[in-house]
């Protein structure tokens, strides 16, 4: 049983922001960057989860947790939203589908997160 997980962006997800920022002049990895470092996980280990940005959220304070579902096209991506304290205003986002190591960040939140929420 690991005490902590490093999330490990997948090469599709990397060759898909490298696309944008050469299409885009580097503004599409730019605001993704921005949007997103709020949320994404980059450790996640026994006591709670380290956000991109640096944020420590504890599971001690996980109020709610729900799958989405996002279809575009051909692709569907359901990533897992982890809300954190009694208003959810803290937010973890964790789309398994970017991540290299995905099936290791799955067993683990298995073991972590409280078996009264639902991961499938």
């Amino acid at each position: 049983m690991k005490d902590e997980v490093v999330v490990k962006l997948g090469g599709i997800t990397i060759l898909g922001l490298v696309g944008f920022g050469i299409l885009s002049f580097g503004l599409v990895p730019l605001m993704i960057s921005m949007i997103t470092k709020s949320r994404w996980v980059k450790v996640l280990d026994r006591e709670g989860i380290t956000l991109r940005n640096g944020r420590r959220l504890k599971w001690a304070d996980l109020s709610h947790v729900e799958r989405a579902v996002v279809e575009g096209g051909m692709l569907t991506v359901r990533p897992i939203q982890l809300y954190f304290g009694a208003d959810r205003k803290q937010v973890a986002q964790i789309v398994p589908r970017a991540y290299r190591n995905r099936r290791e960040i799955l067993e683990f939140l298995g073991e972590v997160v409280p078996p009264r929420y639902d991961l499938r």
